[in-house]
């Protein structure tokens, strides 16, 4: 969303430590804890129930695995944001367990993924480099605290890499700062070493902010959920672009594990001898079928970005437009700062407003690009409303975005939360407008994903 304040944005990091190393390791001591988060935390996510969790010994990265080891071994820097001390990112799921048993084998240690075309069979008894699993990756963030972050209630941009324009539970107060225990500060806008701050009361840095780690798990929705299938995988911490409210110690963010995005790395982890946990399970790679069917560009707008990104889209495939309208015609205000209000209210009630001249289904399309401005790091309700209204099961998605530079944040986590679908294709984000070369960038993201 548009900026109301301006700061000065400086690149800030501690003092590199003179022998940070990537495959540092620190053992983590098991035990029990209440994962998730209780009901009356402010922006809790309805998929963090509490409950209780034993996790035995295991050992965790002490640092985010570097640019520099990841291409070290991969041979390859996928990296939007280049520096060796910086941690990886923009990688899919998929390369992360790739990288860990290509490493395992550098150390002579047995790899822990079996993968092939089909199929990522997990051996949990192998002793080589793996993904920390969720439960073990939140233990480790919490450190034996059991509040919003690692050191209490709220987290400031000195203590973590984030958005620090937008501190804790900045939306209800974002016209009365001085209300907010941590007042705003500066944003950064890219990843620091990955020896920045200081580390939490297990040794581990950055766990809040910087970039999102994978973790093993696949997401199903809320912990109660017993099944084990599905294309999503889960991602914890946060990056350097996201809100408070999603690096919290709780906060699930999701991707399919064939696609990256943006501030999405990792951080290494091993066995530490026992273990209570499944020795084997399986993750199916889907496989899909180019799309050649008809479309529907299905927009929300509300200063005519995404509007104008929808038209160009609709032109250039030859596709249907839908705009989500809500009944209430004068549900949203043409003021900015008093849509700013209506749009966070709405996301903290979860409102699904009613919309008016949607189809009775989806059944004549084959691939359904959806796009929505950035409101307070996320998806607007009407969006929601339309996302729940019907079945993506056999289409394809395509999520394009225009904000004020958060480069998509969570929203494309909580649209995929929200819809369901398998086959996805890259992220289109643009900023504002999307400036004069617009055209293009739409032009070569239907290009890169054959939808031209």
């Amino acid at each position: 969303m548009k900026r109301v304040w301006l700061f000065f944005l400086t690149a800030f990091a501690l003092p590199s430590a003179a022998m940070a190393t990537d495959t540092d390791l620190i053992p983590i001591k098991g035990g029990e804890f209440t994962m998730g988060s209780a009901p009356d935390v402010r922006w809790r996510g309805a998929d963090e129930s509490e409950h209780q969790v034993k996790v035995d010994d295991f050992l965790l990265g002490k640092y985010e695995v570097s640019q520099a080891l990841y291409e070290e071994v991969m041979g390859v820097n996928p990296s939007l944001n280049r520096g060796k001390m910086l941690p990886v990112e923009n990688i899919t799921w998929i390369e992360a367990v790739t990288f860990c048993n290509e490493l395992s084998k550098r150390e002579h240690l047995k790899p822990v993924y079996t993968i092939s075309d089909s199929e990522i069979i997990y051996d949990r008894n192998a002793d080589g480099y793996r993904l920390p699993d969720e439960a073990e990756w939140e233990y480790a963030c919490r450190a034996g605290t059991n509040t919003n972050y690692s050191n209490g209630y709220s987290i400031s941009a000195d203590e973590a890499n984030y958005c620090g324009h937008y501190p804790y539970d900045i939306e209800p107060n974002y016209f009365k700062p001085e209300t907010l225990r941590v007042q705003p500060g500066v944003y950064r806008q890219h990843p620091v070493n990955i020896d920045s701050f200081s580390p939490n009361a297990f040794g581990l840095y950055n766990m809040h902010g910087n970039v999102c780690e994978w973790v093993n798990d696949t997401y199903l929705g809320d912990y109660n959920n017993s099944d084990k299938s599905g294309v999503y995988k889960v991602y914890r911490g946060g990056g350097y672009n996201d809100f408070a409210k999603h690096i919290r110690s709780a906060y699930r963010g999701i991707l399919p594990l064939y696609l990256k995005k943006l501030a999405v790395g990792l951080r290494l982890a091993r066995n530490a001898g026992s273990h209570n946990s499944a020795s084997e399970n399986v993750t199916r790679i889907p496989s899909f079928e180019k799309r050649s069917g008809k479309g529907l560009v299905v927009f929300f707008s509300w200063s005519n970005n995404t509007r104008n990104m929808a038209s160009i889209i609709s032109a250039k495939t030859g596709s249907d437009v839908l705009e989500l309208t809500p009944e209430k015609k004068d549900l949203y205000s043409e003021n900015y700062s008093e849509v700013l209000v209506q749009a966070w209210q709405d996301q903290f009630n979860r409102t699904e407003p009613k919309l008016v001249n949607l189809p009775e289904n989806l059944d004549g399309y084959d691939t359904v690009y959806i796009g929505y401005p950035l409101w307070w790091a996320s998806i607007p309700r009407p969006v929601v409303s339309f996302l729940k209204a019907y079945d993506f099961s056999g289409k394809k998605v395509m999520i394009f975005s225009s904000g004020g530079g958060g480069h998509m944040q969570q929203s494309a986590s909580d649209l995929m939360k929200e819809c369901g679908a398998m086959d996805y294709g890259s992220l289109l984000e643009v900023s504002y407008s999307g400036g004069p070369d617009l055209d293009k960038k739409i032009e070569k993201w239907l290009s890169d994903n054959n939808l031209k």
